[in-house]
């Protein structure tokens, strides 16, 4: 990732807006948690819209992951880490399950 991108991630992320401090595997990490609806096939036949909970944060800040780490956050339960994905560019989305 490009040094330059810190700062501009720093801002993005940053508690001033929309960010939020959560703990996720003993490492406090700043970003973005989003609880949307998403269509989920079940098989042939209808879709159900299913809660899709996620963190999005700077893929520097987090600590090694592994399936099934706890995060925590201070205003609404814990969640189980299931997925994520590193786009590239300095930004990972961490895809979450309700404990």
């Amino acid at each position: 990732m490009l040094p330059c991108l810190d700062s501009d991630l720093a801002v993005i992320f940053g508690t001033d807006d929309f960010g939020e401090v959560v703990i996720l595997d003993g490492v406090q990490v700043t970003g973005h948690f989003d609880d949307e609806d998403i269509e989920a096939n079940m098989g042939e036949g209808p879709t159900q819209i299913v809660p899709q909970p996620k963190f999005t944060c700077p893929s520097s800040a987090v600590p090694d992951l592994a399936e099934d780490q706890v995060l925590i956050r201070a205003s609404s339960r814990n969640y189980l880490v299931k997925n994520w994905k590193n786009d590239g560019v300095g930004v990972i989305i961490i895809y979450l399950e309700s404990i």
